[in-house]
């Protein structure tokens, strides 16, 4: 809901928590959305923003303050010190204050490609195409020629 709005504005001499608050109430967000946990008194001497998403605005705001941020189960923003904002416990394997099976590791094909377009170098003439035939644990595969006005025709 917040990236429902793109942000086109400039501020300057403004506290984070001003731009934010000033955003919300622009786009009319302040009805849904509170800034309870919004702690951001630092002065920000010039920023713009040129039709950015509000998740965007937030990530560059908390980027240069290095803060951090996040919305919660009831709409309030979170923008806090990521020095001052600690995890509600500490973990450590002698003594076993850890989550229990906290750790999931998912097998995940999602980045397996069958095919892969390689753009760039010195590439001036018509289009090239080669094939590979892999084993399952190769996976580099070298370029056999430099792009610069190459000819190849292979069949079979």
């Amino acid at each position: 809901m917040l990236d429902r709005y793109l942000v086109n504005d400039s501020f300057e001499d403004q506290t984070i928590e001003d731009i934010i608050n000033y955003i919300l109430v622009d786009k009319g967000l302040d009805s849904v959305f509170t800034t309870v946990n919004v702690d951001a008194t630092k002065v920000v001497n010039y920023i713009a923003f040129k039709y950015e998403t509000f998740s965007s605005v937030l990530t560059q705001l908390a980027e240069l303050v290095n803060y951090d941020w996040y919305v919660d189960y009831d709409k309030d923003i979170h923008f806090f010190s990521k020095e001052t904002n600690t995890a509600p416990f500490d973990i450590e394997d002698s003594t076993g204050s850890y989550l229990a099976d906290s750790l999931i590791i998912r097998k995940d094909n999602s980045q397996v490609r069958n095919v892969v377009f390689v753009r760039g170098g010195e590439y001036l003439a018509s289009t090239f195409t080669t094939e590979y035939i892999s084993d399952g644990d190769q996976n580099v595969f070298g370029l056999p020629y430099k792009y610069d006005t190459l000819k190849a025709n292979v069949t079979g």
